[in-house]
């Protein structure tokens, strides 16, 4: 589904990304993990297009997609969600949600201005599709509060509704659990089960290590912005440059 080849992306004098390469099949939930710094969301940027890599490509489903831009890379399937919490603060939660189905809307906009037939269908098939993310993720009681209310918790869940609106085949959930709870974090791990089981491919950037081992089935681990391991959850939890990475190698010259 997803093939990245020898992705990397250089500012200036720094490399944040080096020749990272790695292949997702449909349905696999993958997570990418590292310490503070290692380039793991630099990679969701360049893998949606939000930058334009210094070298690499990034096919999805067949078809090269490297540095079109986030709305053309969304128009083949691919959203992504963000570690900051963003809202039209005075919208309610349904229609937050309806602005992430914008893109599968088929009226112009003279259409929409004079509500076309067209518009019209747009309208009753957006809002279908809203109630239908809105079950997904258990939010039907908040559809018409405003978010400006709306605690932490539901606030990263109305961005992945957001995201889910666009109705994407593969879905980049950057840190999803920060900030949670260890109820909301268990619910949250429910959620993207639930997420690849209708469907959509979950990739993760995420620091709570509890979450990333129940939930993932293939990790990443990035460090410096190159790759040092990937593999299942018990294959990283063993691996020594993962551990030498989070928890730092021994000094012999001063006795640590």
């Amino acid at each position: 589904m997803l093939e990245v080849s020898g992705l990397t992306k250089v500012f200036g004098g720094l490399t944040a990304v080096k020749d990272i390469s790695f292949t997702l099949a449909k349905g696999e939930i993958l997570s990418i993990i590292g310490p503070n710094g290692a380039g793991k969301s630099t990679c969701f940027k360049l893998i949606a297009s939000f930058l334009t890599p210094t070298a690499g490509t990034v096919r999805f489903n067949g078809s090269d997609i490297t540095g079109i831009g986030p709305s053309a890379v969304a128009r083949h399937g691919i959203v992504r969600t963000f570690q900051e919490n963003t809202s039209f603060q005075d919208m309610t939660v349904r229609e937050t949600i309806l602005l992430g189905y914008q893109k599968d809307c088929k009226a112009s906009l003279v259409g929409m201005i004079f509500r076309s037939p067209t518009a019209r269908r747009d309208d009753r098939e957006a809002g279908k599709y809203a109630d239908h993310v809105l079950d997904m993720l258990g939010m039907r009681d908040l559809a018409n509060a405003v978010t400006a209310s709306l605690p932490h918790g539901m606030l990263r869940n109305l961005g992945i509704a957001v995201a889910l609106a666009a109705r994407p085949q593969l879905i980049l959930l950057d840190e999803p659990f920060a900030g949670l709870n260890s109820d909301e974090t268990k619910r949250g791990v429910d959620l993207i089960r639930k997420i690849r089981d209708e469907g959509v491919t979950p990739i993760l950037v995420e620091h709570d290590m509890a979450a990333v081992m129940s939930v993932s089935e293939r990790i990443l681990v990035v460090n410096f912005g190159s790759k040092i391991a990937e593999g299942t959850p018990a294959e990283i939890q063993r691996n020594d440059k993962v551990i030498e990475a989070y928890l730092g190698a021994e000094d012999e010259e001063i006795g640590l």
